[in-house]
C-alpha cells in the first residue's frame, strides 16, 4: 500500500515544501484563491495549450472503436485518464488495458480490487467490455469528461504554484462526494490528507478497516464536511440532462413493452398465414401431392414408434436408479460391519432385481401394445420373449419413409436379455456371499454387474439416438395429409387431463395415509381424523370422477375419463379404402374400483394400519402406474395432434405462445417497470428543464385480453371448429397485440420528440461555457475550509522548518489565529 507521503505525491502535494524557502504560504495563495475562484480558473481554461488539448480530444475521441483504439492514441488516452487523476498511469498500457477489460459490476474485478477507487470509476465509466470506446462517442460524456480534465489539470497548474494548494483544490472538490469515512479511506490521496491532518501516523493502514475508520472519526466527521448533494446547486445543464436522462429511461421501458408486442404480433401473423394455407398444403393436387400419399402409410407405423420410445425411456429412467444403486450396494457389502449388515444389502439387492427381471419386471413392462394389430412390442426384448406376450421387431429395427425423397425414421431395438440373466446371476451370486468370505464372494458379483452395465449403456445411449432420430427427422417436414383433427385433439387433452387429476389423486391418497397414521396413536381425536377424511374422499371422488371440460359458456366439451373408463382408442385416420382405421390408444384405468371403492367408510382404531400399508402398497401404486402410463401415452398424442396434424401443428404453436405468455411478457421489464404488466402504474414523467408532466399509460388491460382471445381456442379444437373459428381466435388475439403496440408506438414518438427538443437544446448550453461545470466556484461547508486550512497551517509549518506544536512559535501562531474553530463547528484537530 502507498503511504501517505507517495499519496499525496499523485496529485502533487506531500514532496517536500519550498526548497530555499517560500515567499508567499500554501494558506496565503489559498485565501487569495478563495476570493475569486471563477478568475482563476477562467485564467487557467483561456491558456491555449488547454484549449488546444480539449480540441484535439472532441475531434479524435468519436474516431475510437475499441480498447486497442483507445490504447494507441495516446494524447486522447492521457487527457480520458487525467479526467479521473490517473495520467500518472498513461505509460502503462498493460495496466490500463486490465483496468478497461474488467467487469465494472464485479467488486472483485481487477479495477475493482485496486487501492484506489479511481482506477473502478474509470472503468465503469468506459464500461469497455461491452461498448469498447464508444462511450466516448457521446458528446455528454465527452463533457463530462473536459470538465474532469479541466479540473484536474488546474488543480496541477495550482500546486506549481504554490506548493500543497493541489491538494487543498482536490479536497474541497472530492470531500463533497464521500458519505462516509469508508469513501474518505477508498481515496489514497483523500486517506493521506485527512490523516496528515489530524495527526494519525502511516503505520494505521496496517489495522482492520474497522479501527482505521474509528480513528478517524474520532477527529473528522464525513457528514459536516460534504455537502449533501441536495444542497448543490444543479445548473440548466445539469437540469436538462437528467430530463434527457428521464426520458431515455422511459424509451427504455416503453421498448421493451414495444420488443414483446411486436414478436407476439409477428408470431400470430405467421400462424394466421399458416393456417390459411392449410387448404392449399392438403390439397391432393397441390404442391405436397406427391408427399400425402407417403405420409398416410407413414403415420401408423411413426405413432408405434414414438409409442416404443416413450415406454423405453420411461423404463430406462428407472433402470438408471436400480443399476447405480446395485453398484452402490456390492461396493457397500465389502465394508459390511457385520453379518446383519451384509443381510439388509443382500435384501435390498433381491428386492431391486425383482423389480427388474421377470414378466411385470420394469424391462418386460416396457412394451407398447399396438392398437391397431393388437401386438405388443418392446425395444429392450426387441428379439421378443413369449412368456412376457411380446412380439419380435422384425430385424430389431423398424423404419418408416416419410419423404418422396426416402427420408426415413430408423428405430433400433437392442434386447436386454443378456442383460436381465446377468441381473439373476448376480442376485444368486450375491445371496450366496459370506460374511467371513465376502471380499472373494463379491467379486463373481461386480463381474455380473460389470456385463450387465454395459448391456444397459448400449440400451440407453441407442434410445437416446432413437428419440432425436424421430424428433429431428419430423420437425423440418410439412405434413400434408389430413387427419381426424378433432378427435386427436380432444384424445390428447383427455391424457393431459388424465394425468393432472392422477397426480392430484396421488396428493389426496398421501393426505388420507397421513390421517391414517395419526389414528394409530392411542391418543388420536379420531372424530377430528374423520372430519378430515370425510372431506378428503369427497375431494378424491370428485377428482377421479369427474373429467376435465371446456365451454364457450353456451355449449360444452367434456373430455373422457381415462382415470375410469379404462384404454380408449381414438381414430387418427379413416382409411380410404379399408379394410381398418389406424388407432391411436389411451391407456386409461379403473381408479374408481381399485381406489374409490376399497376405501373404508370411516378410519378407526382397528383399520387404521391396513388402510396404511393399502395406500403404500395398493392405492398408490395403481395411481402412479396410470400416470406413467398416460404420460408414455402422452408422447404419441402430442405426436399426432401437434406435428402430424396440418391444422393441430397450428394450434399446438398457439398453445405453446399461451404456455410462454407469462415469461415473454417479463421480458418487457426495463428498471423496474413493465408498461405490460396487469399491475403497473402509468409512468408520470417531470421534465423540470421545461415545466412539463408527461405519462406513458401502462398496457395493464393487454394480458387479460390477449389470454381471453388464446383461450377460446380450445373449445374451438374440441368442438371441432373450422379454419375460420380458429382463424377469428388469431385476429381477436392479434388485435389485441396491434392495440396495444400501436399505443405504446404512439408513447415512443412522444417521448422521441420531446428527446429531440432537450438535446437540440443540450447542444445549445453545451456550446456556453458560462454553464461549465468547471467554471462554477466550488461550494463546501464552513467545516470542510477549516480543516483543510488546518492541513496547509501543517505544510507551511514544515515548509518553514517548523515542528507542528513547538510552543512560543510566533509563525506558526499567526497562521492558526486568523482561522480559530468557529464555535460548535466541531473542529478541535489543534486539541
Amino acid at each position: 500500500m502507498l503511504n501517505a507521503s507517495a499519496a499525496l505525491a499523485i496529485l502533487g502535494g506531500g514532496g517536500g515544501g519550498f526548497g530555499a524557502g517560500p515567499t508567499i504560504s500554501s494558506l496565503a495563495a489559498f485565501k487569495n484563491y478563495q476570493k475569486d475562484q471563477v478568475k482563476a480558473r477562467e485564467a487557467f481554461m483561456d491558456q491555449q495549450t488547454v484549449q488546444n488539448e480539449i480540441d484535439y480530444f472532441k475531434r479524435n475521441a468519436p474516431k475510437l472503436n475499441t480498447i486497442e483504439d483507445l490504447l494507441d492514441n495516446q494524447r486522447v488516452l492521457r487527457f480520458v485518464l487525467s479526467s479521473f487523476g490517473l495520467e500518472g498511469d498513461a505509460d502503462k498500457p498493460g495496466k490500463i488495458k486490465a483496468i478497461l477489460k474488467s467487469d465494472p459490476d464485479d467488486v472483485n474485478s481487477y479495477a475493482n480490487r485496486l487501492n484506489d477507487k479511481r482506477f473502478g470509476e474509470f472503468a465503469k465509466f468506459m464500461n469497455a467490455t461491452k461498448l469498447g470506446a464508444t462511450n466516448l462517442h457521446i458528446s455528454s460524456n465527452q463533457n463530462e469528461l473536459t470538465d474532469k480534465y479541466l479540473a484536474n489539470e488546474f488543480e496541477k497548474d495550482m500546486g506549481r504554484k504554490s506548493p500543497y494548494l493541489r491538494d487543498a483544490i482536490f479536497f474541497l472538490r472530492e470531500v463533497n462526494k464521500a458519505t462516509s469515512t469508508y469513501d474518505v479511506l477508498g481515496s489514497l490521496p483523500m486517506r493521506a490528507i485527512v490523516t496528515q491532518t489530524i495527526g494519525l501516523p502511516q503505520e494505521i493502514a496496517r489495522q482492520s478497516l474497522e479501527k482505521q475508520i474509528s480513528l478517524i472519526e474520532a477527529k473528522f466527521d464525513i457528514t459536516k464536511a460534504s455537502l449533501n448533494s441536495e444542497d448543490t446547486p444543479r445548473t440548466s445543464l445539469d437540469v436538462l440532462t437528467d430530463d434527457i436522462s428521464a426520458l431515455a429511461t422511459a424509451r427504455k421501458q416503453v421498448t421493451g413493452a414495444v420488443n414483446v408486442l411486436s414478436s407476439l404480433e409477428s408470431q400470430l401473423t405467421s400462424l394466421r398465414t399458416t393456417l390459411q394455407d392449410v387448404p392449399n398444403v392438403t390439397n391432393t393436387s397441390g404442391a405436397y401431392a406427391a408427399e400425402i400419399p407417403i405420409q398416410e402409410a407413414a403415420i401408423e407405423s411413426l405413432l408405434q414408434q414414438k409409442g416404443l420410445i416413450a415406454k423405453a425411456d420411461s423404463a430406462v429412467t428407472e433402470l438408471d436408479t436400480i443399476v447405480n444403486r446395485l453398484d452402490e450396494i456390492t461396493a457397500a457389502a465389502r465394508t459390511a460391519e457385520d453379518a446383519d449388515a451384509l443381510t439388509a444389502l443382500q435384501n435390498e439387492f433381491t428386492s431391486l432385481v425383482s423389480q427388474v427381471t421377470g414378466n411385470t419386471g420394469i424391462v418386460n413392462s416396457a412394451s407398447f401394445t399396438d392398437p391397431n394389430d393388437g401386438n405388443s412390442y418392446n425395444l429392450l426384448r426387441s428379439g421378443g420373449d413369449g412368456g412376457a406376450g411380446i412380439t419380435a421387431i422384425a430385424g430389431d429395427s423398424i423404419t418408416t419413409t416419410v419423404k418422396d425423397d426416402g427420408t426415413a425414421v430408423v428405430t433400433k431395438g437392442v434386447d436386454l436379455a443378456n442383460f436381465l440373466t446377468e441381473l439373476q446371476n448376480a442376485d444368486t451370486n450375491f445371496q450366496a456371499a459370506n460374511f467371513a468370505t465376502i471380499t472373494t464372494d463379491i467379486v463373481a458379483v461386480e463381474t455380473n454387474l460389470g456385463t450387465a452395465g454395459t448391456d444397459f449403456s448400449a440400451a440407453k445411449v441407442q434410445n437416446g439416438v432413437n428419440s432425436a432420430g424421430i424428433d429431428g427427422t419430423v420437425a423440418p417436414i410439412v405434413f400434408a395429409h389430413q387427419i381426424n383433427s378433432t378427435i386427436i385433439a380432444n384424445g390428447q387433452s383427455a391424457v393431459d387431463d388424465g394425468i393432472k387429476r392422477a397426480n392430484r389423486t396421488l396428493e389426496l391418497l398421501a393426505d388420507i395415509r397421513q390421517l391414517s397414521e395419526d389414528a394409530l396413536d392411542p391418543a388420536a381425536d379420531l372424530v377430528a381424523i374423520n372430519d378430515s377424511y370425510s372431506n378428503i374422499v369427497s375431494l378424491l371422488t370428485a377428482e377421479i370422477n369427474t373429467p376435465g371440460s371446456v365451454t364457450d359458456g353456451t355449449t360444452t366439451v367434456t373430455y373422457d375419463n381415462l382415470l375410469t373408463g379404462g384404454a380408449t382408442d381414438y381414430i387418427v385416420q379413416s382409411t380410404n379404402p379399408p379394410p381398418a382405421d389406424v388407432l391411436i390408444r389411451a391407456n386409461g384405468g379403473a381408479l374408481d374400483t381399485d381406489i374409490l371403492a376399497a376405501l373404508p367408510g370411516t378410519i378407526t382404531a382397528g383399520n387404521a394400519q391396513t388402510l396404511y400399508d393399502d395406500i403404500d402398497n395398493t392405492y398408490t401404486p395403481a395411481g402412479e402406474t396410470l400416470r406413467d402410463q398416460l404420460t408414455a401415452d402422452k408422447a404419441v398424442f402430442d405426436l399426432a395432434a401437434n406435428k402430424l396434424d396440418p391444422y393441430g401443428s397450428v394450434d399446438s404453436q398457439v398453445r405453446t405462445i399461451q404456455d410462454g405468455l407469462d415469461g415473454l411478457l417479463a421480458g418487457a421489464a426495463r428498471d423496474d417497470r413493465n408498461l405490460l404488466s396487469e399491475h403497473e402504474q402509468d409512468i408520470l414523467l417531470q421534465l423540470d428543464s421545461i415545466s412539463t408532466l408527461l405519462t406513458i399509460s401502462a398496457e395493464t388491460g393487454f394480458k387479460s385480453s390477449f389470454t381471453t382471445a388464446l383461450e377460446s381456442l380450445e373449445f374451438q379444437v374440441a368442438n371441432g371448429g373450422s379454419q375460420s373459428e380458429r382463424e377469428q381466435v388469431l385476429n381477436d388475439a392479434l388485435f389485441a397485440a396491434s392495440s396495444a403496440l400501436s399505443s405504446l408506438r404512439g408513447e415512443d414518438y412522444a417521448l422521441a420528440i420531446q428527446e429531440e427538443i432537450l438535446n437540440s437544446r443540450k447542444v445549445e448550453l453545451e456550446g456556453d461555457t458560462s454553464d461549465s461545470a468547471f467554471l462554477k466556484p466550488t461550494q463546501n461547508t464552513e467545516f470542510a475550509i477549516q480543516f483543510i486550512e488546518q492541513y496547509l497551517i501543517k505544510k507551511d509549518a514544515e515548509a518553514f522548518g517548523t515542528s507542528f506544536g513547538a510552543p512560543n512559535n510566533s509563525y506558526l501562531i499567526g497562521l492558526i489565529q486568523p482561522i480559530a474553530p468557529v464555535a460548535g463547528s466541531g473542529l478541535n484537530i489543534l486539541g
